[in-house]
């Protein structure tokens, strides 16, 4: 027997564990198929550990003659098989059924699968290349880079999202206008009538210009004409060709307003697509935060 066989007899076992941890896992998350929603973090996590684990082995086997029978290789080899194995088996939760959504499980434990992977490829790369320096390669750095890499990834969302996720808070109002705040638009299937006389209105709507010179300035001069102020104007193209562009609006008042019925009429005649998304109340914040200073030096 070979000092190879002889440390892998025992530490093979613990990577094939490791292997039957991330593919039991991925067998009972097919099986609840349908209830839960799995998502690809989970999935693509799973994916790497095992790609991690074969990429061990064939170092290993290419490092099978320098490897000694000691007892400081027994420890080392329990040291990387162990951290596969705890990385392997925090892939997937035990209970999936208690986790209806496994991308919260993938954001909640990925640093511990990519602890543990990093853990075993810096050991490895130190008890088994540091001596054959022939061995060394690119991928080698990069892959632990990656690594590295997706373990210090940061994000700017909300104190919500990091309350969800368990997400280590770097910094607090980071914007540089005090008055900088995200919108989220609402959608419904039934209409959510807003009458006229419930105050300062807002409406939404999408419109496409017909593909002829001053398409724009003609059907956004009825707004002009009519006292109606557009305070959002948002363009892009649409479809496969550069001929015609679309429009995101919102303006002020409601449309059971005569001017604002004759700003739409007019904005329709030069159009050749209309879609209304609804009208809104106007929030008091809109005035409140045209009012808030900029910090100084943006």
């Amino acid at each position: 027997m070979s000092a190879f066989e002889f440390v892998f007899s025992l530490f093979g076992l613990l990577l094939g564990f490791s292997l039957v941890e991330v593919l039991q896992g991925l067998v009972r998350t097919l099986k609840l198929r349908g209830t839960v929603r799995v998502g690809w973090l989970t999935p693509l996590l799973g994916l790497f550990v095992l790609v991690d684990l074969t990429s061990f082995w064939n170092i290993a086997w290419a490092a099978r003659d320098d490897i000694p029978a000691n007892f400081a290789t027994l420890l080392l080899g329990l040291a990387v098989t162990g951290l596969y194995y705890f990385s392997a088996s925090m892939v997937f939760p035990d209970k999936p059924e208690e986790w209806p959504d496994f991308d919260e499980w993938a954001a909640r434990h990925k640093k511990q699968v990519m602890g543990g992977i990093l853990g075993s490829n810096l050991i490895a790369t130190a008890a088994v290349l540091a001596p054959r320096p022939e061995t060394w390669t690119l991928g080698v750095f990069a892959q632990n880079g990656v690594l590295l890499g997706m373990m210090a990834v940061g994000a700017i969302a909300s104190s919500l999202a990091a309350r969800i996720y368990s997400l280590k808070v770097l910094a607090r109002n980071i914007e540089d206008a005090d008055h900088n705040t995200t919108r989220m638009l609402v959608f419904s299937r039934e209409e959510a009538r807003t009458e006229a006389n419930t105050g300062r209105c807002m409406t939404a709507f999408l419109f496409r210009v017909k593909s002829v010179p001053a398409a724009l300035y003609k059907a956004l001069g009825g707004f002009a004409t009519n006292g109606v102020n557009i305070v959002k104007l948002e363009s892009y193209l649409s479809g496969a060709h550069f001929e015609q562009a679309q429009f995101y609006a919102e303006v002020e008042g409601h449309p059971a307003q005569r001017g604002l019925q004759l700003a739409l009429e007019e904005l329709g005649f030069f159009s050749e697509e209309f879609k209304p998304l609804g009208t809104f109340p106007a929030h008091p914040f809109r005035r409140k935060g045209w009012e808030a200073p900029t910090r100084g030096g943006t």
